[in-house]
């Protein structure tokens, strides 16, 4: 995934949507589903403790929360953006487009709670040497996806919202 690409600021909010769904929200999914997979063999392949269901557990939850967010994203605020990039369809009041970001960030603040809880339940994504490969392959995913959602984050809090408000 790219780390950075110069010029977000020359973007247009439709042109920034675009790439937030091809590189972020596409590929979360996904790197979400490498690390589930991974988790899911290591709850097999080691001795289980209540530890290792806890970190499962949340990150299935953060899989699943994150998918109903970049949803939400993707069918309700970004097809707001006309093709132009500059205008939008007069399907929600200015109000209804704050409140919306509003809760979307809200949602962003939550995530993070969640990533800095997953944090301290995998001592930072560090496994022990006794770990099996498919839970260091995980925690591997899980500290990339972290990574990728607060790059989304800023992109989108920086950027995409800022040019959403500001032109509707």
């Amino acid at each position: 995934m790219e780390q950075y690409i110069a010029g977000y600021e020359s973007m247009t909010a439709h042109e920034l949507s675009r790439y937030l769904t091809k590189e972020f929200h596409t590929k979360i999914r996904q790197a979400f589903g490498a690390a589930l997979t991974q988790l899911g063999a290591s709850l097999h392949i080691e001795k289980v403790n209540g530890e290792a269901k806890a970190i499962y557990g949340l990150v299935k939850g953060l899989c699943a929360f994150f998918t109903e967010h970049a949803g939400k994203e993707e069918r309700l605020l970004f097809p707001l953006v006309a093709d132009t990039g500059q205008s939008y369809k007069a399907s929600a009041t200015t109000y209804e487009t704050e409140s919306f970001v509003d809760d979307l960030k809200e949602e962003h603040y939550a995530l993070g709670e969640g990533f800095m809880n997953l944090r301290r339940l995998t001592n930072n994504y560090n496994c022990n040497t006794s770990a099996s490969p498919s839970r260091k392959l995980a925690f591997g995913h899980l500290n990339g996806i972290e990574q990728n959602i607060k790059q989304d984050i800023f992109i989108e809090e920086e950027y995409l919202f800022p040019r959403i408000l500001r032109i509707k």
